[in-house]
């Protein structure tokens, strides 16, 4: 990672049926980045994502994400923080991003 540029906090969702952890949480520059960067380790089509900088820098947020079960944690569960995000599908969102409108 190059200290000049500007990546932001990810968090993707394999859905329910998935091999290994539901959630992962990575850092892209941009939708395109975080694409290569999902389909190094799954399939990009099959996932959603939300951006988790987006919830950590709003003013009215606590800041804080705890990675426990909602009776187990202390503050800021994932299970009550994630299902406020507003998650988007990752292919449907590069095809949309990426798609050039005539004018």
């Amino acid at each position: 990672m190059k200290n000049n540029e500007t990546y932001e906090t990810f968090v993707i969702d394999w859905g329910e049926k998935c091999n290994g952890g539901r959630y992962a949480i990575l850092l892209a520059k941009d939708p395109w980045d975080l694409w290569c960067a999902v389909d190094c380790v799954g399939d990009p089509s099959s996932c959603w994502f939300a951006n988790l900088s987006d919830y950590l820098l709003d003013e009215y947020t606590d800041n804080y994400i705890e990675l426990e079960k909602k009776d187990e944690a202390y503050s800021g569960s994932y299970e009550v923080i994630f299902p406020n995000l507003i998650w988007h599908d990752l292919e449907d969102f590069i095809c949309n991003s990426y798609t050039t409108k005539p004018s």
